[in-house]
């Protein structure tokens, strides 16, 4: 059906089938989902996930769909984190939060090393949270200061895993080499613009 329709754009065609889902019977219209989901964009795929609800087949590849549609979009990484983070929400299971860690940490992003870190204490999270950590903040000299280093010495207190001891010994590298200064401060009070 889509080589059929490869001719018509991506909106025209989502917007056909969606259609057409609402023309068969209930029980037929799950037979439009994969259809739905290979034409939409970013955003629709990230409606179809939040409103997925007990359906778990039509989560899985809208989810899917929505990190392959971003990952294929080449932005850039600031960009990805906020697209990482809008769909984190919708995760039903620890394999899809984690696959989504992995990916925050190929963002190259400060505010990606903070976002990881929030997820260290997180049982099921905390392998992908530390070397999401450990790449962003040992891959640039210059994401640096006492919340990188805090981060940095939690996620080689949490790492677990086959190449542990490797990424412990880089994280350990690493703070030695860290400038003594205080690094990146936030300029916004979190209260007002003074």
């Amino acid at each position: 059906i889509l080589a059929a329709v490869s001719s018509l754009d991506r909106a025209t065609n989502y917007k056909t089938f969606i259609a057409r889902k609402g023309t068969v019977s209930p029980s037929k219209q799950s037979l439009y989902w994969p259809l739905i989901v290979a034409t939409a964009n970013t955003l629709q795929l990230l409606d179809i996930c939040k409103n997925a609800g007990d359906n778990g087949e039509l989560q899985k590849i809208s989810f899917d769909a929505y990190i392959k549609s971003v990952v294929d979009a080449k932005e850039p990484g600031a960009q990805r984190l906020l697209r990482y983070k809008a769909i984190m929400q919708y995760a039903v299971n620890a394999e899809q939060r984690s696959r989504l860690l992995t990916l925050v940490g190929q963002t190259e992003t400060f505010l990606g090393i903070i976002y990881a870190g929030e997820f260290l204490e997180d049982k099921e999270l905390s392998r992908a949270a530390s070397n999401a950590v450990a790449t962003l903040a040992t891959a640039d000299l210059a994401h640096h200061g006492p919340q990188v280093t805090a981060l940095l010495k939690r996620a080689a207190e949490v790492i677990d895993g086959p190449d542990a001891s490797y990424t412990i010994d880089n994280i350990n590298n690493h703070l030695n080499k860290l400038p003594k200064e205080e690094g990146f401060v936030s300029m916004f009070n979190g209260k007002d613009l003074s």
